[in-house]
């Protein structure tokens, strides 16, 4: 995902837990709409990387990722 933040020319702010916070326009500013625009451009590529992770970890573990609960007899 910062791959894709930092080939659309925004900066990485700071990771908040699976959240990243990037910014546009504060290091070297391409006026505010150009600046809105790549920050748009950047969103829908983080998307279209998001959609090609989820699938590859479709297909690494096809049942999903879940969770179980075992509990021991007493």
């Amino acid at each position: 995902m910062t791959s894709v933040i930092f080939s659309n020319g925004g900066t990485l702010d700071k990771f908040i837990g699976d959240a990243i916070m990037a910014v546009w326009g504060n290091v070297r500013s391409l006026g505010t709409t150009q600046d809105a625009k790549s920050c748009a451009r950047a969103a829908l590529g983080m998307r279209r990387e998001l959609s090609q992770l989820n699938q590859a970890w479709r297909e690494t573990r096809p049942d999903g990722i879940g969770h179980g609960h075992r509990r021991q007899p007493r």
